[in-house]
């Protein structure tokens, strides 16, 4: 029915409309305070994410949930504080640390969409020297020749990034 989203201090130049400010592994909420905490690929970002699930159990009621996404190939970016990676069996070792029972970890795509969105980035680099038509039609084709074949032949383990679902004990 609501939310309340939350910025670290550090993006205050690049978000327009944020509630609150603060960080991940100090949340300034009351214990018990939400239904669901949703993290969107922030976990990587974190130094010790650890911390991160426990301040997020601390902040959510009993048997509430927690939703998040969390890279397994993807490139450096927001550095210098891009820390981790995370495989499947990762992100359900940090949620059962985080005191959570394990709902789901799943692929969020398989290795040609993973693939064809790291060439897209990569094609990024030459914005400037081939026209931005050009570079649109090319990240078009290649995603959707991507998508066709990630239908074809999923390959899970080859993913950009997972989808982590948590329960709190």
């Amino acid at each position: 029915d609501s939310y309340i989203g939350l910025e670290h201090p550090d993006t205050l130049s690049k978000c327009q409309v944020v509630d609150v400010y603060g960080t991940g592994v100090h949340l300034p909420f009351s214990d018990a305070s939400f239904n669901t905490v949703v993290s969107f690929a922030v976990l990587e970002h974190v130094n010790e994410p650890e911390l991160m699930l426990r301040e997020a159990g601390r902040v959510l009621q009993r048997k509430g949930f927690i939703i998040l996404t969390a890279p397994h190939i993807w490139g450096l970016h927001e550095e210098p504080h891009d820390y981790f990676r995370y495989t499947k069996y990762g992100l359900e070792f940090l949620l059962k640390q985080g005191g959570f029972t394990v709902v789901t970890v799943s692929a969020l795509a398989g290795f040609w969409v993973t693939y064809s969105q790291r060439l897209c980035y990569y094609l990024e680099t030459f914005n400037g020297r081939l026209p931005k038509f050009l570079l649109r039609s090319l990240y078009f084709l290649i995603q959707k020749l991507g998508e066709k074949l990630d239908k074809l032949h999923r390959v899970e383990r080859e993913t950009w990034a997972y989808l982590a679902i948590g329960q709190k004990i």
